[in-house]
């Protein structure tokens, strides 16, 4: 798989005939606003329902060619609490900045079927969601450019989602046959007739992004090359922030140990932490959405600068990368420079204003950023070779 942004120096060949279309603008500066929705069907399942999937493209965005993102709502795999409407608005506001968008429904337990469901039901369906997941990403390729889905680039998707459907991204991203899993884990897929196709010919799923979810088990990142972007509020009680019970169902890991773990293995990883934050709250129109939509702009950022530094014409590029290693700060950044020469730098504030800049050596450094209002900030490097910009979003604390 493909990777771009690290804490290292990354060298990549590019492969992406497409990206230079829809490269043309930033993508945190597009506003495209005549969205369309269109239903398709995806796959059925073994009972013979249809699972649908909702996409989401605009008439005013003219590239000829436009990046896909497939989303998955949460609702904890039940089907009472969660449909594609619970992820609509963050649809839209994907389709606004210039992707295709496809938001899936899944397999859930219904309560009113089958009663309320034990922990080993609730895993044999989130199991199922990622083959759930694989379906939609096969239809929607197979069908690229016709039947009522426009052309998007097959070599750069991005697979997300809440809750539920994070947890059904990030292990369709890392979970794979050469594993080690459990017995009860075994058994399920065994009884899916074995497990679903990772990689593919045909497509390449570029990197993921996670909003409040989780991992069963941290060894599965161990080998791994495609970034994760995460969002996560540190007092979510029911998808846990480090190592926890979901819903006190299943153990598993949030999105601060699987950054860890991501970083210790050496792949790109992102987290942007909502202090204080809950499980839905941090997502509703309330005081956090300012941050939100701040961070979804940072996590957009980071995955163009991932797909759009390769070019028709650029055989090889290397980019300056700088690591923010704390995105919630009080006093001080800690930051891992390893662009093999010093960089300068900018803190800016949310009235576009820079309010502290300077240069950073190599490897590891700290800036101190005594005196900074409680808000959301950007920190900036500029790699002057080829102009390529790191913005990371942090927030300063009393």
């Amino acid at each position: 798989m493909k990777t771009f942004w690290k804490i290292l120096f990354i060298t990549l060949f590019a492969t992406n005939m497409w990206a230079q279309d829809y490269c043309d603008q930033q993508w945190t500066s597009n506003v495209f606003t005549s969205i369309v929705k269109t239903e398709l069907t995806y796959d059925s399942t073994d009972n013979g329902k249809t699972l649908e999937l909702d996409l989401f493209t605009t008439s005013d965005n003219d590239a000829s060619v436009k990046p896909l993102i497939i989303l998955m709502h949460g609702g904890s795999y039940i089907t009472r609490y969660g449909n594609r409407s619970s992820i609509e608005e963050l649809s839209i506001l994907f389709c606004s900045k210039g992707f295709l968008v496809a938001s899936l429904e899944y397999t859930t337990w219904s309560i009113s079927e089958k009663g309320f469901p034990g922990a080993n039901d609730i895993l044999d369906v989130a199991l199922q969601s990622i083959y759930d997941l694989n379906a939609a990403i096969n239809f929607l390729v197979e069908n690229n450019g016709s039947n009522s889905i426009p052309l998007f680039d097959a070599d750069n998707i991005v697979i997300g989602g809440g809750s539920a459907g994070a947890i059904t991204s990030i292990h369709r991203l890392y979970l794979d046959a050469t594993d080690s899993t459990n017995a009860q884990i075994s058994n399920i897929i065994e009884s899916k007739n074995g497990y679903f196709t990772k990689e593919s010919d045909q497509y390449n799923i570029v990197s993921g992004i996670n909003f409040s979810g989780a991992i069963l088990d941290t060894s599965w990142l161990k080998g791994e090359s495609t970034p994760l972007f995460s969002i996560h509020g540190d007092m979510d009680g029911v998808v846990p922030y480090g190592e926890g019970r979901i819903q006190n169902v299943l153990n598993a890991y949030g999105s601060q140990v699987i950054d860890a773990k991501l970083t210790e293995n050496g792949i790109p990883s992102y987290l942007y932490t909502f202090e204080g934050g809950m499980h839905e709250d941090i997502y509703d129109d309330g005081p956090y959405r300012p941050r939100l939509l701040l961070a979804i702009d940072t996590v957009i950022q980071k995955v163009q600068d991932q797909v759009c530094v390769m070019t028709p014409n650029q055989a090889r590029v290397e980019v300056a990368s700088v690591r923010l290693i704390n995105t919630l700060v009080k006093d001080r950044l800690i930051l891992e420079n390893n662009a093999h020469r010093p960089l300068e730098y900018q803190v800016i504030n949310m009235l576009g204003q820079v309010v502290n800049s300077g240069s950073i050596g190599l490897g590891q450094s700290q800036i101190q950023v005594y005196g900074l209002e409680s808000m959301p900030y950007v920190f900036r490097t500029i790699e002057g070779g080829n102009g390529h910009v790191n913005s990371t979003l942090f927030l300063s604390r009393p």
